[in-house]
């Protein structure tokens, strides 16, 4: 077993940590579920009035009825809600979970080569124990990856949709300056507010593409953890362990355990802040 094993990714996690920079970002997050809770709100005040806009709308020839656009968002936003911002909520509890248990058992290892005659034995099953840890989280980093995506494909077809109802609003317009003036403010409360949805739509999708390749990021750290834990049971078990840099190795090792430890607690910090504003 090399020292290089035992000093990279695996015991000394900074390379995917840019500048201290804590794996999954809560403001990142807050802001796209302050988004997502004034698209809700915005909607439902929309909808609410469905039955007076259907009757002004019916009476504009060149509009189709943009309620279905409306009720469609609306679904998938409390979808994506309720599914898609738990499946982050997971994440964060997945990097919690490994990083308390990466401590411990990092620990552990450092206990163990203290030893006059290493127990690498037990320190395979320990590094073991860690690769089972790890196996499913890559899978719940997809799972997200896969709502996010879907929510910027979907809301995207979406925003196109209104872009193109809200010029026909500002040219129908005309067609109604005939039905009185309480009308005709009521007709220009839904085409500001379709301007309003419009921009917040905007900026939600901006805020959600942005995070894909964070997940990604994320996703492509849990294979690495694997590959790394992998290499290093290999080496334990096939090269001579006499040849160990113990001083280095036990060095690295402390660090590994702080750095999980900080981990940790920036995961338990995101779950205990993330649902503020649901």
């Amino acid at each position: 077993m090399t020292d290089n094993n035992l000093a990279n990714i695996l015991f000394a996690p900074t390379p995917f940590k840019d500048d201290n920079k804590i794996l999954i970002s809560l403001s990142e997050w807050q802001s796209i579920q302050s988004l997502l809770n004034n698209l809700r709100s915005l909607l439902d005040s929309i909808l609410s009035k469905n039955s007076i806009l259907s009757e002004i709308l019916t009476n504009v020839p060149s509009i189709n009825n943009p309620y279905q656009i409306l009720q469609d968002i609306n679904d998938l936003t409390h979808s994506f809600i309720d599914n898609t911002l738990a499946a982050v909520y997971q994440l964060a509890g997945d990097l919690y979970d490994y990083g308390k248990k990466a401590e411990v058992h990092f620990g552990s290892v450092i206990q163990l080569l203290g030893l006059d005659t290493p127990d690498w034995e037990n320190i395979c099953q320990l590094l073991n124990g860690l690769q089972q840890i790890n196996t499913n989280y890559k899978a719940n980093v997809r799972k997200t990856y896969n709502g996010l995506f879907k929510y910027v494909d979907v809301l995207q077809k979406h925003k196109t949709e209104l872009e193109s109802t809200q010029e026909l609003l500002a040219k129908a317009r005309q067609s109604i300056v005939t039905f009185g003036k309480n009308t005709l403010g009521i007709f220009d409360e839904f085409i500001c507010q379709m301007t309003s949805l419009l921009d917040i739509t905007t900026k939600l999708l901006d805020e959600v593409q942005k995070t894909l390749p964070l997940i990604v990021k994320l996703e492509d750290v849990w294979g690495t953890i694997n590959t790394e834990l992998d290499k290093t049971i290999s080496n334990i078990n096939t090269l001579n362990n006499t040849n160990t840099d113990m001083v280095l190795t036990i060095a690295n090792l402390n660090v590994a355990v702080n750095e999980w430890h900080d981990i940790a607690n920036d995961a338990h910090d995101f779950m205990m802040n993330f649902h503020l504003l649901s």
